[in-house]
């Protein structure tokens, strides 16, 4: 349930600047009603990677813009930055999930990321995804490295 409730919140690469706008606005009108709450830092980072996939597209690396990729890389840096300020989100299974995410997008060394999937499991030993996002992690690294 949990993971349904976060992923209601995502947006498509496709979906307008437009609806991007208005999703910020919503983020901004709900942060300054609710400032404590626990779960909108979780929902404010998936908007920042959504919205990086977004500047990057979803084609294959070699097809992506000088500006797209700067934009990826800029989103990413605020979701990492926005889940490091807010650590009692860890609590949450898409903490760690997110996290994975900037890792692969950032292109962490595969210590740093073992790391952090330790942790994850540690919490959640039994959340699929994390598993996953660590094989399309170890996908990457072995393309990346051959």
């Amino acid at each position: 349930m949990n993971e349904a409730f976060f992923a209601a919140f995502g947006l498509s690469p496709s979906a307008s600047k437009e609806r991007y706008a208005e999703v910020e606005q919503i983020l901004a009108r709900w942060e300054q009603a609710r400032p404590a709450s626990t779960v909108l830092p979780l929902i404010k980072a998936r908007y920042h990677v959504d919205l990086a996939w977004k500047w990057r597209g979803t084609g294959l690396a070699k097809t992506v813009k000088p500006e797209g990729g700067a934009g990826f890389k800029k989103e990413l840096a605020i979701t990492r930055q926005i889940l490091e300020a807010h650590a009692t989100t860890k609590a949450f299974p898409d903490y760690f999930s997110l996290m994975q995410t900037v890792a692969l997008g950032e292109h962490w060394p595969r210590e740093k990321y073992e790391q952090l999937f330790a942790e994850a499991t540690r919490a959640e030993p039994e959340y699929y995804n994390y598993y996953y996002k660590k094989a399309v992690f170890l996908r990457v690294c072995l393309d990346r490295y051959t």
